[in-house]
């Protein structure tokens, strides 16, 4: 699996509102920025997301992407870092 893949399955987790699933694809550091964000994402009740691009950084992958719901969209990059052989993020930044 790409950091684009795990990206996108991760996205597609917050679509669904799996929020153990999308919990667990971050490091242990990141969970409260995930309850920061929680509110703005039940506000824009995303449907769909696009991925918007990606660029290596060292060993890290930061790919950005947007959520995307009826009343606009959020646009956060994330940091991706294979951590045991799993992708994990590792920073998120809503842009």
């Amino acid at each position: 699996m790409t950091a684009r893949e795990a990206m996108e399955k991760h996205l597609k987790n917050a679509l669904e509102g799996k929020v153990e699933e999308v919990a667990a694809d971050l490091i242990p550091e990141l969970l409260p920025a995930l309850e920061e964000l929680a509110p703005v994402l039940g506000k824009l009740a995303p449907t769909r997301f696009e991925i918007r691009g990606e660029r290596q950084e060292g060993s890290d992958v930061a790919v950005k992407a947007a959520l995307i719901g009826a009343s606009g969209e959020m646009v956060v990059e994330d940091t991706w870092r294979e951590v045991g052989g799993v992708w994990k993020v590792v920073k998120i930044q809503p842009l």
